[in-house]
């Protein structure tokens, strides 16, 4: 079965790690272990949303 994946990256204080390098990468990995990317997600709230789903359960 192949695995289903969602990528997340975020802005970094780290200037060379940029939210397009950081998508391309990860792309790259899906890429060579085999993973289909349903969902990219990208700075801004998620990380709020994902906290409070985390507390829900």
């Amino acid at each position: 079965m192949t695995q289903r994946v969602a990528l997340y990256a975020r802005v970094s204080t780290d200037k060379s790690q940029t939210v397009e390098t950081q998508l391309r990468q990860l792309h790259e990995v899906a890429t060579r272990l085999g993973w289909i990317v349903v969902a990219v997600h990208t700075d801004g709230d998620l990380r709020r949303t994902w906290a409070r789903q985390a507390t829900r359960s």
